[in-house]
């Protein structure tokens, strides 16, 4: 919140970068066509000074069980609305959560998904849409992400939450999955078409346990 925020003082953001920024708790990840020795006398210039110490590392607080729908409405002088819808969804690496990547896929993901052809497209509802199913260590949220005319907003909420359920009632076609799966696939090879990008994506699966889940969380799907 605004009050929280403007009540922190310099002191404080120093003592949280003392605490949290030490070599304990840091992933660094060198990617490229290099001299090994080169890139390890560069490390040792820019982050040999790092002082060991204790870490003061705090988890996030449990997420409480949701059992109600919770809206929040906001208005103010804008041309367009901006929609955000969010489900509980299985923590990253949960059995479940690589079907509910394939679900995001197949109802907000690319031209094809069901978002897309039925809600923008058939019934011009919405300006723009996609979902993503995010994934963190202690649990996920399935997002849909849409801007809307603010006239179109509430018959927008509507047919989004008419398409999910009918995701629920309707089985998706063979070739519906595999093309999600394609798009899905295709997405984290594109991530990987750049040094910086591959050098994310390890860090990423690092930060999680161990850079080699990269691979075999793909061939989870």
């Amino acid at each position: 919140a605004e009050a929280g925020l403007r009540a922190l003082t310099r002191d404080d953001f120093l003592a949280f970068h003392k605490d949290h920024y030490r070599p304990e708790n840091v992933v660094l990840v060198v990617a490229g066509d290099l001299d090994t020795k080169i890139a390890f006398s560069e490390i040792e210039t820019h982050f040999g000074h790092f002082q060991r110490g204790v870490l003061r590392k705090e988890d996030s607080p449990s997420e409480p069980a949701q059992a109600d729908i919770k809206y929040c409405f906001m208005q103010g002088e804008i041309q367009q609305a901006h929609l955000i819808l969010g489900f509980r969804a299985p923590r990253i690496f949960h059995p479940d959560s690589y079907a509910m990547e394939i679900l995001s896929g197949l109802l907000g993901r690319g031209r094809s998904s069901r978002f897309f052809q039925n809600v923008k497209e058939a019934k011009s509802l919405v300006n723009s849409i996609s979902s993503f199913n995010y994934t963190m260590k202690d649990l996920g949220i399935l997002l849909v992400d849409a801007t809307v005319a603010p006239e179109k907003l509430r018959d927008a909420e509507i047919a989004i939450l008419e398409e999910i359920e009918k995701a629920r009632d309707q089985p998706f076609t063979n070739e519906a999955l595999q093309k999600a799966r394609a798009l899905l696939e295709s997405i984290y090879f594109s991530g990987l078409a750049s040094v910086a990008g591959q050098a994310n994506i390890l860090a990423e699966f690092e930060a999680l346990g161990d850079f080699r889940l990269a691979d075999d969380y793909l061939r989870r799907f």
